[in-house]
């Protein structure tokens, strides 16, 4: 199979749902005749067809007028900003996979309810027995034992925004159901700075973990309701150990416990990787990080070295003493600068960046200051050449704040969302099932399709092109612009 790098494998393999032929006319044609009155025929229109075999239906389709396909399995949610599918069409089962993150599951499809939107295909089943392959036990947390019923699969089809201007090239994110929890045991400890412990986490029979992308973080659950995400800065790699990398914080209830009561051999709950900060491929990077910053971009270097691509790496914190690994990066030479504001000037950003590069991407995570400057300092770089990780909510004015309505499209529930109140709130209320976890707007857990309406978005995750496409929301803090109707598919 050709490009698999573009994300999720699709594969329909049951005579429920079966392809009636390859191509006609520029479509896929599939038919589900259990679950439709004609002769169950519907397709999907492709662009491009790569290496199908007519005789066991293998191939690769690109959707013909789609610029990113949403997909959700169970716990696992991906978004795919190249809309190919992978499918195989043999067989008695459905497989699903994201090659490049974790292994296939296997289920058999119950039943499959197919309904297209306006400028949209989705596809569902549901009622979806599990008959999981063993080395996809270990992703689902032990929650599915074969031929127990699972959540819902669907999948969206976004269309390509209208107009030249349009910027089709979002960044794309991973997620999984918060929900879903890992039981692993401190494997290691490790002080690297003063107030900065590093915690190497395993699976306690020493099964690989799953694996994840530079960018990725976790939720721990330190117990008492008390979760905190920390960014994953070991190699991706490394299948046998995830490392995290913690800043004791005064006003840090999770970072005071693990700093004072983790100790190796201990179990720790954790949450599946998600990742809203994702290295997207390019020939040049500049990173730059504020302080504990540093830890999402340590796997980020790691890869661009790994793939060719030249970078440059700029670390800011106040003493060096309380700077994690620093004497890791300085092996690099010249492409690493730490610059320790106690005893040397501030980096001048603006004349950092005074000159917008092509062909180069800057990855940033620090406080927020740092990130303000830094997006001051590229406001004349190309659109979506910065890319920033916030560990805090953006401070939102909420006096405005005023009644509006949301309609839940899929769900066929309309609600009014006062003030004071979310959106996730209201959903919940009506038991409209919706994943979620900070409540904040950082996690990306509750990252919602927008169908109609103009967001107003508060998270600290959506990029300037992300917010002005107005494709998604978080629905956790992000309201709506004056009080206008929303349409949501939920």
């Amino acid at each position: 199979m050709t490009n698999t790098a573009h994300g999720l494998r699709w594969g329909i393999k049951d005579s429920l749902l079966r392809y009636v032929g390859a191509l006609d006319d520029g479509e896929i044609v599939v038919t589900a005749p259990a679950v439709r009155e004609d002769d169950g025929r519907f397709s999907f229109p492709v662009d491009d067809v790569s290496e199908w075999d007519p005789a066991t239906g293998l191939g690769v389709i690109r959707l013909a007028g789609c610029a990113r396909v949403t997909g959700h399995f169970g716990m696992m949610s991906v978004a795919i900003d190249e809309p190919w599918l992978e499918f195989t069409a043999a067989g008695t089962a459905l497989t699903v996979a994201d090659p490049d993150r974790d292994p296939g599951h296997r289920v058999r499809i119950a039943e499959v309810d197919y309904r297209p939107a306006p400028g949209a295909a989705i596809m569902e089943a549901i009622d979806v027995t599990a008959t999981l392959a063993p080395e996809a036990m270990g992703i689902f947390g032990g929650q599915y034992s074969a031929g127990e019923p699972m959540d819902p699969l669907s999948f969206s089809i976004a269309p390509e925004p209208a107009g030249p201007e349009a910027d089709t090239h979002l960044p794309s994110r991973v997620t999984s159901d918060p929900t879903m929890r890992l039981s692993l045991v401190i494997a290691d400890r490790a002080e690297e700075a003063e107030g900065v412990v590093s915690l190497s986490l395993a699976h306690p029979d020493g099964a690989p973990l799953p694996e994840w992308s530079p960018g990725s973080h976790i939720d721990i659950h330190a117990g008492d309701g008390l979760v905190r995400q920390y960014s994953l800065s070991s190699l991706t790699t490394d299948r046998e150990r995830w490392r995290v990398t913690i800043l004791r914080e005064d006003d840090g209830a999770v970072s005071r416990l693990l700093h004072e009561t983790a100790k190796v051999g201990s179990s720790v709950e954790v949450s599946l990787p998600r990742n809203n900060f994702v290295l997207e491929a390019s020939p040049r990077y500049i990173f730059v990080a504020g302080g504990i910053g540093i830890t999402p971009l340590v796997p980020m270097i790691e890869a661009a070295e790994r793939s060719g691509a030249e970078w440059t790496l700029v670390y800011s914190g106040r003493d060096r003493s309380r700077m994690a690994f620093v004497d890791e990066l300085v092996r690099h030479g010249e492409r690493a600068r730490v610059v320790t504001t106690s005893d040397q000037p501030r980096v001048d950003f603006r004349g950092y960046f005074a000159e917008p590069q092509q062909d180069t991407l800057v990855y940033a995570c620090g406080p927020e200051a740092l990130l303000a400057e830094l997006e001051a300092a590229t406001a004349e770089w190309p659109s979506g050449a910065l890319h920033v990780e916030r560990f805090v909510p953006r401070e939102i004015d909420e006096s405005g704040d005023v009644d509006f309505e949301v309609e839940f499209v899929e769900s066929g529930v309309t609600a009014v969302v006062p003030a004071g109140r979310s959106i996730l709130a209201v959903a919940e209320e009506h038991d409209i099932p919706v994943i979620s976890s900070c409540s904040e707007g950082t996690c990306g857990t509750c990252e919602t399709v927008v169908l109609g309406g103009q967001p107003d978005h508060r998270d600290a995750i959506l990029t300037d092109a992300e917010r002005a496409a107005n494709r998604t929301m978080f629905i956790c803090v992000s309201r709506s612009v004056k009080g206008c109707p929303l349409r949501l598919e939920l």
